[in-house]
């Protein structure tokens, strides 16, 4: 009797993990393919998660890339996506299979998606999202001064606050001042850093102060709280204008 026992907890036991295989390895191939990883082509000084690193290189989600002067770098992130950063440029980049979602602090991104691939990039002037249903090209530029976003090919929104501004083929748009702060960790503050923080608020005041007491003859938009610089305004030609 006891030996029938173990025998059918022994077939119990050999169907459970059969059934168990079954579900668990189709999955498998999806896994691997959700969490592969891009490849890096760099020319010039470029550093990776802090680390100096050459072409070929895997990227993995999460990673954190940094282009020196006279240096650029192309992440191939599978599915016909690229992202061409330019000198001088600071991003973060998560991937998926269907999606980018990145952080550029500053420099320049120039982004090449198919259709059904959609980028999230957050920005100091707000996110830029594209639209999945278009092939699109974009380029994207954050300077001290301002944060300008071009749509070569399919359409774009940039998201501030409670802000859209939509752009198609074509368009530029530039939000001046970047005066939304991107989230940074919490940590306590030197005296350089007051001192900075202190520049900062000085630098802020004086652009609403110019924006107040301008020039008359020319208007100064918000954009999601931020400076926004209607077409025609200031270089570059070719702003997108409400």
């Amino acid at each position: 009797m006891n030996r029938i026992r173990l025998t059918i907890a022994t077939r119990q036991l050999v169907a459970f993990l059969l059934a168990a295989a079954i579900l668990f390895f189709p999955v498998l191939p999806a896994v691997a393919s959700a969490t592969s990883g891009g490849t890096l082509k760099a020319n010039g000084v470029v550093t990776v998660d802090d680390l100096r690193a050459s072409s070929g290189l895997t990227i993995w989600s999460g990673s954190h890339i940094v282009t020196s002067t006279q240096s650029v770098a192309t992440l191939e992130l599978g599915n016909s996506r690229r992202l061409l950063l330019f000198e001088d440029t600071e991003l973060e980049v998560d991937f998926s299979e269907a999606s980018i979602s990145a952080s550029l602090r500053e420099g320049k991104v120039r982004a090449f998606l198919p259709v059904g691939k959609s980028l999230m990039l957050s920005t100091p002037a707000g996110v830029v999202v594209t639209n999945p249903g278009d092939a699109t090209i974009l380029s994207v530029q954050v300077n001290d001064d301002a944060t300008i976003v071009s749509v070569e090919q399919g359409r774009a929104e940039l998201r501030g606050g409670k802000e859209i501004r939509m752009l198609a083929a074509g368009e530029t748009f530039t939000a001046a001042g970047n005066c939304a702060a991107m989230p940074v960790p919490q940590q306590n503050l030197g005296s350089k850093a007051k001192i900075g923080l202190v520049a900062g608020i000085g630098t802020g005041l004086a652009i609403l102060l110019f924006a107040i007491t301008g020039n008359d003859d020319e208007e100064m938009e918000s954009f999601g709280g931020c400076v926004v610089v209607p077409s025609g305004f200031t270089d570059p030609p070719g702003q997108c204008s409400r």
